[in-house]
Order: structure tokens, then sequence, then C-alpha cells
């Protein structure tokens, strides 16, 4: 299963602890940061699905974090949560690349809402992404059958071509594809025998 954290990034301590207690309640793995520094070097040590950033925080407010975040995870998905949502933050924030603005305090079944619309974006995300290279390796597999097929059968009289198929394999206990004449079903890769 795919690891999905979600990092929340805020200078109000009893905050950070309220928000990862109800999001570990509704079982949402939570990291949580006071600054936006500290936030800095906890995405430059584990995949973050999301964050959720406060706008106003000493030092780093969330715009600059969005825009750092940024350098290091061009397409990071970044909330910021405000109790400010004059048009103005919402304008500074778009343009620091934040894909959303809510109102603080926000109300939990929302964020919910929020987390799982992401967690589909990811998971639409890599599933394009694996079915764009399922596509290269049908690709190479066509290509080398078609090589294949110029390739001599085992001659009759041998007493084995009972014994030879073209087949295509795929090994259960690891993955590996395999094309062409064969006496035994023996993947290379990980020693598997059918």
């Amino acid at each position: 299963m795919m690891e999905f954290n979600l990092l929340v990034v805020d200078d109000d301590r009893i905050y950070l602890d309220m928000v990862k207690l109800l999001f570990e309640e509704a079982r949402v793995k939570v990291l949580c940061a006071d600054s936006g520094e500290e936030a800095l070097e906890i995405i430059k040590e584990k995949p973050i699905g999301l964050i959720f950033t406060d706008f106003n925080m000493p030092g780093m407010d969330g715009l600059e974090l969005a825009v750092r975040v940024r350098e290091i995870v061009p397409d990071a998905r970044i909330v910021m949560t405000t109790s400010d949502q004059s048009p103005e933050i919402i304008t500074l924030a778009m343009r620091a690349g934040i894909s959303r603005v809510v109102a603080k305090p926000f109300d939990l079944t929302h964020i919910l809402d929020i987390i799982d619309g992401e967690k589909k974006w990811l998971i639409d995300s890599l599933r394009e992404a694996v079915s764009a290279y399922t596509r290269e390796v049908h690709a190479i597999i066509a290509g080398k059958e078609e090589g294949s097929k110029k390739e001599a059968k085992p001659s009759e009289g041998t007493g084995k071509e009972e014994h030879h198929s073209k087949t295509t394999w795929m090994c259960p206990a690891c993955g590996a594809r395999y094309t062409g004449w064969s006496t035994l079903n023996r993947c290379s890769k990980c020693g598997y025998e059918e």
C-alpha cells in the first residue's frame, strides 16, 4: 500500500497536537512542524503527499514556505490555512503555488475531503505513470517478438518438438517476462522454476 504522509505546519504547538490527534483518529498519517524551517527538513527526508501550512508564523510564513517547498518538490500539493480570507492573501497564495486556501479554524470533515481528493489525484498520477511504463514495456516486448518470429523452430525428427512451444511466460515470483522457445519455464532473474 502506498504511504501518504500529511505534513501540518503551524507555530501553535497546542493546535498542532490537536490536529495531529484528530487526523490520527481519522487514520491519516501526520507529521508536524512548528516552523517553516523544520518543515523543510522533514520534506527533504520523507515523502509528503500533502502539506497544510499556516499563513502567519514567525520567521518563514506560509507563503515563503510554499515557494521554498516548490524549489525542493516542484509538484508538491500545498494547502494554506488562515483566518484571513481576503482576496489579496488568496492571490498571493496562488502565486506562491498554493493549491487551496482554507479558513481557520477548519472543519475536520472538509479537510478529510481535501485529503481524499489529494490521495485520488496522487493515485491517478501513479496510475498514469504505470500505464505509460506498461505501454513502453509492451512496445519493447512487441519489438522482440517481431525479431523472434524470425527464429527457426526446432527441427523435426529430434523427438523434442512436443516439448517446445512458442510462449510468453511471466515469472509469478518476481514478474520477469520471457518470450521464445522453451523446454522449461525457469526465471533467470530469481531462479523460480515451473
